[in-house]
């Protein structure tokens, strides 16, 4: 399982849609499905229900959202900024000078 897979399983089911959702994701809808189908796999479980009209969650899957939800929004806290940064401890630094001043 990854953050990715995550990501599209959570716009899948906020759009009801494997279209909407790879639009949104900025991706084609076969390799949203396909990574969507590998966390599946991963769970060993269904997360969606599929018609040929819409997209909608299995009882697993709406088990799934809020925790799913809850490890994005660490993994944004925790470590979503960009550049070069790396992680020392707990602390998110982007040059030694800053974390040098900072060490206890």
């Amino acid at each position: 399982m990854n953050l990715k897979q995550i990501r599209y399983a959570l716009a899948v089911a906020e759009e009801q849609s494997f279209t909407r959702a790879a639009q949104r994701c900025h991706t084609v809808q076969s390799a949203l499905s396909h990574q969507v189908a590998k966390l599946e796999e991963e769970l060993g479980c269904t997360l969606f229900e599929r018609t040929s009209r819409r997209v909608e969650l299995t009882t697993a899957g709406r088990a799934f959202i809020q925790p799913a939800q809850r490890l994005l929004a660490a993994k944004q806290t925790l470590g979503g900024g960009s550049g070069g940064g790396r992680w020392y401890g707990i602390r998110y630094v982007n040059d030694w000078h800053h974390f040098n001043h900072q060490r206890d």
